[in-house]
């Protein structure tokens, strides 16, 4: 009998030193980054003047403003103006509180073919521009009217 325990316990320390390495091997799977989104919607009455518009979310003119969320660094844009045409705008931020827009992430016509770096910390102006401009990357042939700014905000590309 005592013979039989001994070999048992002898086998059970044997077998917990085998298993202990493997344990330990596994280490928990780091996770990926999930994006996160986030819609917002805006709407504008008129194409900015030359250099002036009153920003606000709702019926704005010329200047569509937007909060991003403290971890939102990256915005997609797409304008829904009553031409049925694609529409130049420009998104645009004020990062040194001088209440000019002093950092420019880019104009588009359209809408963003991809989503844009901006920085959470500041709201977003999407200057939605009254002259078409044959000038941008996506030159643009329309003149904008009144209508909608979608955004999609998101914590990556």
């Amino acid at each position: 009998m005592r013979k039989l325990f001994v070999t048992m316990l002898s086998l059970a320390l044997i077998g917990g030193a085998i298993a202990a390495p493997a344990a330990q091997a596994k280490k928990p799977k780091a996770k990926k980054p999930v994006k996160i989104t986030r819609l917002d919607k805006g709407t504008y009455q008129a194409p900015s003047l030359i250099a002036a518009g009153t920003c606000s979310q709702t019926d704005a003119v010329g200047c569509v403003q937007f909060t991003p969320g403290a971890t939102e660094t990256y915005i997609s844009v797409t304008i829904k103006d009553q031409s049925g045409t694609g529409t130049l705008f420009a998104i645009e931020q004020d990062t040194n509180g001088d209440a000019q827009d002093d950092t420019t992430a880019g104009a588009f016509c359209g809408s963003t073919p991809k989503p844009v770096a901006i920085n959470p910390a500041y709201p977003v102006h999407v200057w939605v521009e009254n002259v078409a401009d044959p000038n941008t990357a996506t030159p643009c042939a329309a003149v904008a009217t009144t209508g909608e700014v979608d955004v999609t905000f998101s914590n990556m590309p």
